[in-house]
């Protein structure tokens, strides 16, 4: 298992740099419309309580003086424009989600394998960059959602900042005791979510052959040979194996979760409950209108609400960004093997290919494939390369199509060293069928 890494703040804050980057590649008119969206619909409830509260005053004001009901038409006027605004910015909040929603489903992946594509077999062929791959796939289509939650955290923020002048005016004292209280289940939320993560992280190889399973099983072309070995019943005990005790890893961890989230939300509760006897007394004393009680109480829950849900926001966006780092690793990877700048000319005459003093050992093995080999090619000579299995035969063809470079000696094409040429422009004049061959289903035979 990789070594699990720890983010420090600056990291945290990078990554969702990189995931607003990210979209804004993406879309980026659609982007900052999201990001205005979200701001407004935060700020939306503590906006509405205030206008509300001030409806409510100008109504008691007006019952009290014995004026005409029609007094209060321009107050109800406001909050109906209110109301039509927030209905739009709603409305547009989902279109906007929907965009962004198809941009990640389909330009996503397409920026994502453009990428696999450039870095090349020698650095694919890496397990911990195999492994990178996988988890990012498997957090790739969700990449919109971190930038939402990431956009919402920082729209929380701004709210929080706002109410909690409301509140510290209120109750400067008791504010702090309101925080204090939601501490030990921020605590919480990031111990269970850390656990969750390695639960995630650990498994990643047994998910995979879990996942291969799985497709061997629904791809038709495989099932005459899975009804001959009667391999079914094996293969799907082997995936019911596993997805039996990941559920029940991951639900046990949940359980837990969820039971110290409700004993420490009961200390929340308490909190706000005591805040509510602060803002009648002050009403009983004649301090505050019944506006400004319908106010204060709105306000006091969307701070408990704010601080509580951002707290639980923070620490799921710190262990979300463990995952989006691997995607950020994958997409700033460069490939081991670089490629020439020489493009070789496209011809129906193939270049003499001289292999001059060439060794080989593949990257993470010590046992030299290919050794001290010394061999001219002419062009239209044909040859026939014989050995025993492992001898090297389809290794000396992979170092021809520059997989990887050679460990000593030189490739040289018409003379010119092969780490020099454009890799395209030498596929162009190249032509492999390897053992292993592909099938592109979608495609017909045309």
């Amino acid at each position: 298992m990789e070594q699990e890494k720890k983010l420090s703040f600056l990291q945290f804050l990078n990554i969702l740099r990189w995931s607003f980057a990210f979209q804004m590649k993406l879309s980026p008119v659609v982007a900052v419309l999201k990001v205005g969206v979200i701001v407004f619909l935060e700020l939306e409830p503590l906006v509405y309580a205030y206008i509300f509260a001030r409806l409510l005053d100008v109504a008691i004001g007006i019952a009290g003086a014995g004026a005409e009901p029609q007094e209060i038409i321009p107050a109800l006027g406001l909050l109906f424009g209110y109301n039509i605004v927030s209905s739009a910015v709603n409305y547009s909040n989902y279109h906007l989600s929907s965009i962004l929603s198809t941009f990640n489903n389909f330009k996503t992946p397409y920026y994502f394998y453009q990428h696999i594509h450039s870095l090349g077999i020698q650095t694919l062929e890496a397990p911990d960059v195999v492994n990178k791959i996988q988890r990012s796939k498997e957090t790739l289509g969700v990449l919109n959602k971190d930038f939402e939650q990431a956009t919402i955290f920082f729209a929380k923020i701004i709210t929080l900042s706002v109410v909690a002048l409301v509140i510290v005016k209120m109750m400067p004292i008791f504010t702090g005791i309101i925080i204090l209280t939601v501490i030990p289940g921020m605590l919480s939320s990031k111990y269970f979510l850390q656990k969750q993560w390695r639960l995630w992280r650990s498994e990643t190889e047994n998910k995979r052959r879990a996942r291969n399973i799985f497709d061997t099983l629904i791809e038709t072309t495989n099932l005459q040979e899975i009804f001959i070995t009667s391999a079914y019943g094996y293969l799907s005990s082997v995936y019911r194996k596993y997805s039996d005790y990941f559920t029940m890893a991951d639900m046990k961890i949940l359980r837990k979760w969820r039971s110290y989230g409700f004993l420490f939300g009961l200390l929340t509760s308490s909190a706000s409950i005591a805040g509510y006897f602060i803002i009648f007394k002050n009403f009983l004393k004649g301090l505050i209108s019944i506006g400004d009680v319908t106010f204060q109480i709105r306000s006091l829950n969307i701070f408990i609400n704010n601080l509580t849900s951002m707290s639980g926001n923070y620490t799921a966006l710190r262990e979300r960004s463990m995952r989006v780092a691997e995607i950020k690793e994958v997409f700033e990877m460069k490939p081991t093997v670089t490629d020439g700048t020489v493009v070789l000319p496209r011809s129906e005459t193939p270049p003499t290919i001289v292999f001059k003093n060439v060794s080989f050992t593949y990257p993470r093995s010590e046992r030299t494939v290919i050794k001290n080999l010394t061999l001219e090619i002419k062009p239209g000579e044909k040859i026939a390369i014989v050995g025993e299995n492992g001898a090297g035969k389809t290794t000396l063809v992979r170092i021809l199509s520059r997989f990887y470079k050679v460990s000593e000696g030189e490739i040289l094409l018409d003379g010119t060293n092969i780490n020099d040429i454009k890799i395209e422009s030498w596929y162009k004049n190249l032509g492999v069928l390897f053992q292993d061959y592909n099938t592109y289903s979608p495609l017909t035979l045309k």
